[in-house]
């Protein structure tokens, strides 16, 4: 593998070898040393970029089974006045409503992380920050079918509104997010007592979820208020 070089990123098949090969070499590192190609700087880019790519297209197959559950009426949008927009989701089983969080969570995350790059780079890509409020949106019209479920059961689904809240722009929305992740979180009260000390740990954990920075840099409160 090392003679043959990095991965070929435009050869779907090429980087498996070397994202599956990376995990031995790591637990070989611990019994011994060695040269690590993987260290190199072409290695480390190509890696990363592979690994992306990878992201993406497991992205795009959940994205493609979540527009068949559309497509079959398994899950629906429907009319709903306190919902921004006025539309949510509904769902036949909450099998697809765990699908569409798994989907949105995905998507966010992913774009969280590209619009981060493309900041850091100096090379914003306005569509990429449409695309990420768009998916925001798309976060708030699953709350009311959690809301029907009970603060219990929605704890399972709360990744996506935190990804949610830091992507969205409009106050309204923000608000809308920030008051189901307190109603959610009236069970455990595990969060801040106060509203915003709510709105300033989400951004911080999502730069966690995001590895911005290291979760334990971020100020958690203790489990007893």
């Amino acid at each position: 593998m090392m003679l043959r070089g990095p991965p070929d990123l435009d050869d779907d098949l090429d980087p498996w070898p070397a994202m599956e090969n990376r995990a031995s070499i790591l637990a070989y590192r611990m019994i011994g040393e060695f040269d690590d190609f993987f260290l190199q700087p072409e290695w480390k880019e190509a890696i990363a970029q592979a690994r992306l790519s990878v992201c993406i297209a497991e992205a795009q197959e959940t994205s493609d089974a979540l527009e068949k559950a559309v497509n079959l009426g398994l899950i629906t949008e429907v009319a709903d006045p306190d919902c921004p927009g006025g539309i949510a989701y509904d769902f036949q089983m909450i099998d697809f409503g765990a699908l569409l969080a798994g989907v949105l969570a995905l998507k966010m995350l992913l774009l969280h992380m590209l619009c981060d790059i493309m900041q850091l780079m100096g090379s914003p890509e306005e569509f990429r920050y449409k695309e990420r409020a768009r998916v925001s949106h798309q976060v708030c019209m699953f709350a009311p079918y959690l809301r029907r479920q009970g603060p219990i059961a929605s704890l399972l689904y709360m990744s996506p509104f935190f990804l949610a809240f830091k992507a969205n722009p409009e106050q309204l929305e923000r608000d809308y997010i920030i008051d189901f992740i307190i109603w959610v979180d009236s069970y455990r009260q595990r969060l801040p007592p106060s509203r915003s000390g709510v709105e300033e740990l989400v951004p911080k954990t999502v730069n966690g979820m995001t590895g911005r920075v290291h979760f334990d840099e971020i100020p958690w409160p203790k489990l007893s208020r």
